[in-house]
């Protein structure tokens, strides 16, 4: 259950407006280049502002640091339109006719990157795995649909307070490509734009055939770059497994069920759902 002073549970109308109130004057002191589309975004479209980046999102994601809040919430809108240019002002939806493309949706149904169902302990999971990837896996087009999986993500309070646990399939028998621009980017994004905190566990099945410090410098690239986009090196973890058992069995001993493990690792959960 929501712990945190700012829950929505804990919190009357008054007490939020208030709150409200004081990120609108910390939001001031925010350079003008930073906070610009995010003023544009308020005149424009209040409601999707108020809906789609609830500003107490980033209160709690802040730990009720007004000014950090504040600097996180410009920043979303600032990589926002970046990333959906004209359409950035309109809503995250699956319709076809929001900021998400057609294109964007085929590529959020891959399941590159999927939010998993609820693990035992309650936790909330996102699961990239780039062997998911189609034609249509832009890196523009992944960057998009993990705005939308963000949004989901952020109207649960736990991923504000207690973090998102992301488990990467970094090294898989086929090591498939990967952009360096959308790693860092969507890297950057999450640890200074998105309203929640975020746990990553890289996970490694190790090839039978090939050079195995390949593989170490690869995680070890990974680690750096985390590192590097903001992420603090205590919430990055690496599994390496020699069999695809392992790493079914450290999800297991993580908390996950076997309902929410995908098939690809030897669990019950099936990407087909996501169609």
């Amino acid at each position: 259950m929501p712990h945190h002073k700012y829950s929505e549970q804990k919190m009357t109308e008054e007490e939020r407006a208030q709150v409200i109130e004081e990120l609108d004057k910390a939001v001031r002191s925010i350079p003008l280049d930073d906070k610009r589309v995010y003023l544009e975004a308020v005149e424009q479209i209040p409601h999707i502002v108020s809906t789609e980046t609830d500003p107490l999102q980033f209160v709690r994601c802040c730990d009720g640091d007004l000014w950090a809040a504040a600097k996180r919430l410009c920043r979303y809108w600032k990589e926002r339109r970046e990333i959906f240019q004209e359409r950035a002002f309109l809503p995250l939806n699956l319709t076809g006719r929001g900021a998400m493309t057609k294109e964007d949706i085929l590529c959020l149904q891959s399941g590159a990157e999927v939010i998993l169902p609820s693990s035992t302990t309650g936790k909330p999971i996102l699961f990239a795995d780039r062997r998911q990837m189609t034609s249509l896996n832009t890196p523009m087009n992944r960057m998009r649909a993990l705005f939308y999986l963000a949004m989901i993500a952020a109207k649960d309070e736990r991923y504000q307070t207690d973090g998102f646990n992301i488990y990467m399939m970094v090294v898989t028998p086929r090591i498939a490509q990967h952009s360096q621009w959308y790693n860092k980017k969507s890297w950057e994004i999450g640890a200074y734009a998105f309203p929640m905190k975020t746990k990553f566990t890289l996970l490694c099945h190790l090839p039978k055939i090939g050079k195995h410090y390949v593989v170490q410098n690869m995680m070890a690239l990974y680690v750096k770059t985390l590192t590097e986009a903001g992420h603090e090196f205590a919430n990055v973890e690496v599994y390496i497994g020699a069999e695809k058992e392992d790493l079914l069995q450290k999800l297991l001993d993580d908390g996950l069920a076997m309902e929410g493990i995908p098939s690809t690792l030897g669990g019950s959960w099936c990407y087909s759902s996501l169609l």
